[in-house]
């Protein structure tokens, strides 16, 4: 079978959905192949969005897809969060909105960590996960001491004005992990990661920091995983 190429596939659609009071953005790609085997449904990681899965759907010929933009991520709303569980509510309400039957659910990260727990609310809609790095720990962990309320990972702090993605790109592609994506990848990351600035001059990231920053230190918070 002759390699895909990105000319090979379409651009997705971008729709809106509300899933568990939040409007979720999603994409979808092929829609007319809906029903012609497993949709596949795919989860981002912290700080990422639904477009950095560009590189693998290209991979992918034929396939029907969705890739989902987590709450406070990429186009979907930020609306604030008690704790990782909520990733998960939110998932398994949109399965229910997106009308999932047996979909193969494809997560990275707290992607994955969202998944395991929408599955488990809602199996039907699910026939197999696919968990890339999935933050997920040991039960005795989620028993340890928590960072006090309010505190914020470092990336809070991270750069938030960009004058566009190509000086997004160049400032990432010698930095780690950055400098060991795929250069399409990051470029995909970068493209579609911003958003115009508040200020009304150059961009800022689609995930705001402050969002992306009091996400991290609740990653042991959920021991509803189990």
């Amino acid at each position: 079978m002759p390699a895909t190429t990105i000319a090979d596939t379409p651009e997705p659609r971008l729709r809106h959905s509300l899933a568990n009071g939040v409007s979720h953005a999603y994409f979808e790609w092929r829609p007319e192949r809906r029903g012609q085997g497993p949709s596949l449904c795919m989860v981002h990681a912290t700080g990422f969005h639904g477009r950095v899965w560009d590189q693998v759907i290209h991979h992918l010929p034929g396939r029907h897809v969705f890739a989902v933009e987590q709450r406070g991520h990429g186009r979907s709303q930020a609306v604030d969060f008690n704790g990782w569980a909520d990733f998960g509510h939110d998932l398994a309400a949109l399965a229910v909105a997106l009308d999932l039957q047996g979909a193969v659910g494809i997560g990275h990260s707290m992607g994955a960590h969202a998944l395991v727990q929408a599955a488990a609310y809602q199996p039907g809609r699910f026939s197999q996960l696919v968990l890339i790095d999935p933050t997920i720990f040991a039960p005795v962990d989620y028993h340890l001491p928590l960072p006090a309320p309010g505190t914020l990972h470092p990336a809070a702090a991270r750069k938030n004005h960009f004058e566009s993605a190509q000086s997004m790109f160049e400032r990432f592609a010698g930095r780690p992990p950055y400098d060991v994506f795929q250069r399409q990848a990051l470029m995909d990351y970068c493209r579609h990661g911003l958003r115009p600035a508040d200020s009304g001059s150059g961009f800022q990231l689609a995930c705001d920091p402050a969002f992306e920053g009091k996400i991290y230190p609740l990653a042991r918070q959920n021991l509803g995983i189990f």
